[in-house]
This record gives C-alpha cells, sequence and structure tokens, in this order.
C-alpha cells in the first residue's frame, strides 16, 4: 500500500511527464528516467540584437530531444547566432557607466538633423556571447566583430525617426569607445597619418570629448606644392572624391608639370603653350590595393590675366601671351609684323 500511496503521490506532482521504469519489471539495473519534453518542444522566444541594424529580433529554438523518451523527429535545428543579448543588465547603464563596465559597449547613431552635428548616445548593449575582446585596434571593424569587443563602439546611420524607436538604421563604422584625443602613440598605416580634429561644441552639448585623433591619407592638396599661379584639385576615378567619405583604397600623390609656347601675329598676334602640373599615386597602399586618385595642379582664377610681363606669361604653360604689331602684312590665317610688343596675357582657351 505504501509503494502504491508513493506512485500516486509522484503522479499527481508531475502530471506532465511519463514515467519509465528502467529495469523494474524485466529485472534489468536501469536507473529511473524523467522526459520533461517527449520529442521537441518549442521554447520561449529569444530576443538577440541584430549587429547590422541595432534591431532587437526575436528567434525560436527548440528544446533538445531525448533519445530516451522516444523517437526524436527529423528536423533542423537552426544553428545558434552569436549575437549579443537584448535587454541585459547592460541595456540600464548610462553611457560613462557602459564604458567602464566589462561586456557592455556604448552604441550610437548618426544624428541626421541639419542643424545638430556629431553622434548621438543611442543606448548600452551587451557584447555578443563569444566576447568581450579588449585590445586591439576598432578602425575597419564590420558590425559583428564590432558587437564583439567591449572597448568598441558601434556607429549607426539612423535613417528615421531619430531618437523615437522604432529607429531605422544601418551599420556605419566602428570607433574606439573612448577614442584618444591626440595623436601621441597612434600608428596609421601605410599612406596615411594621424591628425587631431576637433568639433565645435554647442550649448547643450557634452563637451567632455570635442577632439580625436583620425587617420588621414597622405599627399592630399594640403601637402602639394604648386607652382604660383596655379591651385590644387584633388582628382580621382569615377569623380571628385567626396571629402567626408573614404579613399577607396588609394592615396593621392604628388608631381609637377610644365609647359612652354610661342606665338607670333600682326595686329594683335597671339601665342599658344601648353602643359599642367599634376601628381599620380601609382603604387599601392595597405595590401596591394591600385592608388585611385592624384593630384592637379591647374591654374588659379585670373592668374594669367595677373601676369604683367612677357616673360612671366610664357613661364605659365596654361597661358598665352597677347602682342600689339606694327608695320603688319596680314595673309589667309596669319599676319607678318615688322615689330610685336607685348600687350597682356590670357589663359588658353578651353
Amino acid at each position: 500500500m505504501r509503494s502504491l500511496a508513493t506512485i500516486v503521490f509522484v503522479l499527481a506532482a508531475l502530471p506532465a511527464c511519463t514515467l519509465y521504469f528502467g529495469g523494474g519489471d524485466d529485472g534489468g539495473g536501469g536507473d529511473d528516467v524523467i522526459c520533461a519534453h517527449n520529442g521537441y518542444g518549442a521554447a520561449p522566444a529569444q530576443q538577440l540584437r541584430n549587429p547590422n541594424t541595432g534591431v532587437c529580433e526575436s528567434f525560436d529554438y527548440p528544446y533538445p530531444c531525448d533519445s530516451n523518451c522516444g523517437p526524436c523527429p527529423e528536423i533542423a535545428v537552426p544553428a545558434q547566432r552569436d549575437w549579443a543579448a537584448c535587454y541585459s543588465a547592460c541595456e540600464q547603464l548610462d553611457e560613462n557607466d557602459c564604458k567602464a563596465t566589462s561586456g557592455c559597449r556604448a552604441a550610437y547613431f548618426d544624428n541626421p538633423l541639419a542643424d545638430q552635428s556629431g553622434i548621438a548616445f543611442q543606448g548600452c548593449w551587451a557584447t555578443a556571447p563569444s566576447g568581450p575582446i579588449e585590445g586591439g585596434s576598432c578602425q575597419g571593424l564590420d558590425a559583428y566583430s564590432c558587437s564583439q569587443h567591449d572597448d568598441c563602439s558601434a556607429v549607426h546611420w539612423a535613417r528615421a525617426p531619430y531618437k523615437t524607436p522604432p529607429v531605422e538604421s544601418t551599420f556605419e563604422e566602428c570607433i574606439p569607445e573612448t577614442p584618444s584625443a591626440t595623436c601621441d602613440g597612434i600608428a596609421c598605416g601605410s599612406g596615411s597619418h594621424c591628425e587631431q580634429q576637433c568639433k565645435e561644441c554647442g550649448p547643450n552639448e557634452d563637451c567632455s570629448m570635442t577632439c580625436a585623433a583620425y587617420c588621414v591619407p597622405d599627399n592630399t592638396c594640403d601637402q602639394a606644392q604648386c607652382p604660383m599661379g596655379t591651385t590644387c584639385i584633388e582628382v580621382c576615378d569615377g569623380g571628385p572624391r567626396d571629402p567626408t567619405g573614404p579613399v577607396d583604397g588609394g592615396m593621392p600623390g604628388g608631381g609637377s608639370g610644365s609647359g612652354s609656347g610661342s606665338g607670333s601675329g600682326s595686329g594683335s598676334g597671339s601665342g599658344s603653350g601648353s602643359g599642367s602640373g599634376s601628381g599620380s599615386g601609382s603604387g599601392t597602399v595597405d595590401g596591394g590595393v591600385p592608388s585611385l586618385c592624384h593630384t592637379e595642379c591647374v591654374p588659379a582664377p585670373g592668374a594669367c590675366e595677373q601676369q604683367t610681363t612677357e616673360g612671366a606669361c610664357t613661364a605659365l604653360g596654361y597661358c598665352r601671351p597677347v602682342y600689339a604689331g606694327t608695320d603688319c602684312t596680314c595673309y589667309p590665317g596669319y599676319c607678318t609684323c615688322a615689330q610685336l610688343d607685348y600687350e597682356r596675357c590670357e589663359s588658353l582657351p578651353d
């Protein structure tokens, strides 16, 4: 009677379970097996943060199947994503505490509003389960790799609406969580150098970090030396380079050019010449990526017209001298003059 009462009690306590008595009736020595889930069952949905969008997504992962409970159905079990869990303890931290807490990373959104500048703190997110990784460069990391580091921050470009859920966004770049304000100790890659760049701090902005160090390409027009009367422009394959965007794998180079011209005329004769200064980045940068940009020295607006002597005018390959002729005889297409006097300098026609 005691054994029966015990069995009834167990069955009452575990109404959703099936009891298998291994060896109790057939003389075997196996242990009792309790099957909480007979085959696959739907586990509660997990919310994971997509590192590319910063948005939480739901995933259903079934409970594992125990073959002791019966045959396991042939279904494909989705692989567990190495994405950070949403609604972790990190979510409650402010920006400064987030940066100081291991396993948490500060996330930012690029501000799309024209009357504001800089990036805005969006929240504190957990790192991917394979993290946290600390140390190493954040520059150039993709969205997933950035999510593994708790000393790197993801910057997402917010499309709309800004700071009003739900925010649609895409990963833009990975930056150091606490960027260096100076270039001390920063080693930039081949073809680039470090510059300290500071932004203006508005009256309602956090001014604690208005300066940061950035790696910028070498051999831009800032380093070019063009002849007098010319100015430097940067030319990239496929059109002008966006000064706020990447250099597309190539760095502009430096160079020089020269031109010469001669001419004669009657009445109002003119000389011609051609030439321009240019330099190209024909080498490779950072692992063999071909240069796509170069610098050119082009005439400065009004440079030819400012030359007061014939020698100064002819020294510039993109200018031509204009003469006043005396005692001239003209023929179809040209004139000959007994005397030519320099009158002015003008730019070569396009």
